[in-house]
């Protein structure tokens, strides 16, 4: 199975992350990935994001 993710979404996610290095958590297919910033010494919070896949025929 192929998935793909909305390009507007995924640029709005990504352009508000801090970091030089962000990590996409999958799961399954059709669950939400989790994208959040690479952790560093400098950071003291928590930041965490979900996107939807879209199916790809």
């Amino acid at each position: 199975m192929r998935i793909g993710f909305n390009v507007r979404f995924l640029h709005e996610i990504v352009r508000h992350i801090d970091s030089d290095e962000i990590l996409l958590h999958f799961y399954d297919p059709h669950q939400a990935v989790m994208i959040e910033p690479k952790k560093t010494e400098e950071m003291n919070y928590n930041l965490l994001y979900l996107l939807m896949p879209v199916k790809l025929e």
